[in-house]
């Protein structure tokens, strides 16, 4: 119908409607129906389709990273019960996948479940192996993720969270505004002789700070 869209900030709504004695349906649209009668919001910037495509992929694999850890951590937290500990020095890899293996040839109950977490663990590494070729793919093919891997400590998957989080840098007035929207600036809580200057805010994205 050719009228604007706009994406109110959450929490700045959910403070202007918490004023409201009886919350429901009705009162909740009229209030945020007077909170843009008022202009008293913060509009929030929707994200292109490319970039939520990027970042499902990031999140997917940190899931998938963290299962496969789980599925390690419960591999050593059995074996450590039947007197079995596995040393640092065996670490995640194929030192790993081949001494359980050599306790779960042992058979009975026991040889079972160390098969069935091992299979989970290799198809889990399969699939992190995937994403892993589409992700540096996609940074190959983005100038803005080629130029943040030019900085020293700076990868393909901090680069990807980093370019698809700010998405459109023309949105940001000032750049020093960019570390306040990954919550990365401290908060502050003044009143009167009272000045108090805390820890980082911890708003916005928790990818991008990770």
């Amino acid at each position: 119908m050719g009228l604007p869209i706009v994406c109110l900030d959450a929490r700045h709504a959910q403070t202007a409607l918490s004023l409201q004695v009886n919350k429901t349906d009705k009162n909740d649209a009229e209030g945020l129906a007077q909170i843009v009668r008022m202009g008293w919001y913060r509009e929030v910037g929707v994200k292109s389709l490319a970039s939520h495509t990027a970042r499902a992929m990031l999140g997917v694999r940190a899931q998938l990273v963290g299962m496969r850890t789980n599925a390690m951590n419960q591999i050593r937290g059995i074996l450590k019960t039947f007197g079995v500990v596995l040393g640092k020095g065996k670490g995640s890899g194929r030192a790993f996948e081949q001494q359980v293996q050599q306790i779960a040839q042992r058979g009975g109950v026991l040889g079972d479940t160390l098969r069935a977490l091992l299979a989970v663990r290799r198809s889990l590494g399969e699939q992190i192996l995937l994403l892993d070729r589409r992700v540096s793919t996609f940074s190959k093919d983005n100038a803005a993720c080629r130029h943040l891997m030019t900085a020293p400590g700076v990868g393909v998957l901090t680069a990807i969270a980093v370019v698809t989080a700010v998405d459109d840098p023309a949105r940001f007035r000032r750049s020093r505004s960019v570390g306040a929207y990954f919550g990365l600036t401290p908060k502050r809580y003044q009143s009167g002789e009272k000045d108090v200057i805390g820890r980082i805010s911890l708003c916005g994205d928790p990818l991008v700070r990770s």
